[in-house]
């Protein structure tokens, strides 16, 4: 089930551990559940802003909700995918809509305000709970933020969001929803601007559709509630359009994101353009496992709406149409100046948004130790995520022992989150179906934690590091990353490469 390529080896030492530090010690110091539980950051980084849940992590009490908003093109398939995993393994009662995709508002965008169909317990096995307890645990879809629905539905729940650079985020949407046009075609090309260097038209005609609007301009803030104009590209001059958005407040806004604990606000805002810093905020502040912050991506599967998978459909669909020989192009990363001013201009609000957001972000990494705290934990997030892809493949594929340093792995308390993360929880028939059975709750609980403690002990407690190749059976989906070697495989050189025919 497995080839092993040649080998390779770039030693480093870790700045990390102590030498002699004992792998069983840091695994039992791991696998408690104490709220609080802190091991010494000098072997594994481990802090908790909190505050925690009444036994551990915050979510697994019936009272511990969770509300993940889910902004367009903001990394949020990738970000919702934890909630999901989250949600199976401790078998949450999930707000969702009845309209596809569960989406909480309107599909069609004409209202703010959630829809009143809601699907019944849609997991099927949410756990038990008293009559007189809130029906549901979580949300995690596309949502916007009804205040009086959140509070109705889920009472007391901690908010999660995630926003993104503007100018990036614009660009992606532009591509997502109007089949992969450059920003510059989008108006135009800019071929007039007018007094103040907007763009001014005459505007293509896939522009002036108001189709997706709410979803490309001010996207962030329309679904926090703002009450922003209809665009009417087509009958309107731009520029008229970046004066009405400059008469909106921005400050109830800034409220909602600013984590001010007098306010109505967001726990945490994601930053795109810092992921995994906020993935290690994530699990600093709900008193996760790292386990839990691990998302969908190679070497376990695609990331989640890949834009080369984008671009491989839409060269399908104009092969079908009979458009041969046409091939898609990536949009501009860098639009020309005019264009550029524009989507600034008509973005005001997302801006102020996300500058709200990153000055909350510095707060949570001033209060978690500074950025070179945070950057420890960085690196070892990202060797966590590696040792765990080697473990899980390796698993999977019946040879888990490639290496001395995995030769201890539990590859049965490890089965249930390689399952989710090697096939995807959206897509995945065993976890689909949340075990039932009396007790299940606590295994799975159990199992994560031997899991956990096996992984960030290894890590933690490993003194040399190489940098490895990982392969599943798709070798578009190769990871290539730092992998703890011990004993004869660090002596070995030549390129580290694995191959799991998985």
């Amino acid at each position: 089930h497995i080839i092993a390529g040649t080998l390779a080896y770039r030693g480093k030492r870790s700045s990390m551990v102590r030498p002699g530090a004992g792998l069983f010690a840091l695994a039992t110091a791991l696998a408690t559940d104490a709220p609080s539980a802190v091991v010494e950051e000098s072997r594994i980084p481990y802090k908790n802003l909190g505050r925690c849940g009444a036994t551990g992590r915050w979510g697994e009490a019936l009272e511990e909700k969770l509300f993940f908003l889910k902004t367009t093109k903001t990394a949020g398939s990738s970000i919702r995918s934890l909630f999901v995993r989250f949600a199976r393994s401790e078998r949450l009662a999930v707000l969702r809509s009845t309209q596809p995709g569960g989406v909480l508002f309107p599909a069609s965008g004409a209202s703010q305000q959630w829809v009143k169909q809601f699907a019944p317990m849609p997991l099927g096995y949410a756990r038990p709970r008293s009559p007189l307890a809130a029906p549901y645990d979580v949300a995690y879809d596309h949502s916007t933020l009804d205040i009086a629905k959140l509070k109705k539905f889920l009472p007391g729940a901690r908010w999660i969001t995630s926003s993104r650079e503007v100018a990036s985020r614009v660009l992606s949407a532009i591509a997502l929803f109007k089949h992969e046009m450059d920003p510059a075609a989008y108006f135009g090309s800019c071929v007039r601007v007018d007094a103040r260097g907007f763009c001014a038209g005459p505007l293509p005609k896939a522009t002036q559709k108001n189709q997706n609007l709410n979803r490309i301009w001010n996207s962030v803030s329309w679904q926090l509630g703002a009450p922003t104009p209809a665009y009417n590209f087509g009958h309107r001059p731009l520029g008229e359009t970046v004066d009405l958005l400059a008469r909106i407040p921005t400050a109830p806004l800034v409220k909602l994101v600013d984590g001010a604990p007098t306010n109505e606000t967001f726990m945490l805002v994601f930053l795109v353009e810092r992921f995994e810093a906020s993935l290690v905020l994530l699990r600093s502040l709900l008193c996760w496992r790292w386990l839990d912050v691990i998302t969908e991506q190679p070497p376990f599967k695609q990331v989640i709406q890949d834009s080369k998978v984008r671009h491989a459909h839409q060269e399908a669909m104009l092969h079908k149409l009979g458009a041969r020989g046409h091939r898609w192009q990536p949009a501009r990363k860098t639009p020309p100046p005019a264009v550029a001013a524009t989507i600034a201009a008509l973005n005001p609000l997302d801006a102020a948004v996300h500058a709200a957001a990153k000055r909350a972000f510095a707060k949570h990494v001033a209060a978690y130790g500074g950025e070179d705290a945070l950057g420890r934990d960085i690196t070892f997030l990202r060797r966590f995520k590696h040792a765990l892809a080697f473990a899980c493949l390796g698993c999977l594929a019946g040879a888990p022992s490639q290496l001395a340093a995995f030769a201890e792995v539990p590859c049965g308390a490890l089965r249930p989150t390689c399952v989710d993360l090697h096939r995807g929880v959206d897509s995945n028939p065993w976890s689909s179906r949340p075990d039932s059975r009396a007790g299940a709750i606590a295994m799975r609980r159990r199992d994560d934690a031997a899991a956990e403690a096996a992984i960030s002990g290894l890590v933690g407690g490993c003194t040399h590091f190489a940098n490895a190749t990982i392969c599943p059976r798709d070798a578009a989906l190769c990871a290539t990353g730092e992998l703890c070697v011990t004993g004869s495989d660090s002596a070995v050189t030549g390129p580290l490469k694995f191959r799991f025919e998985v």
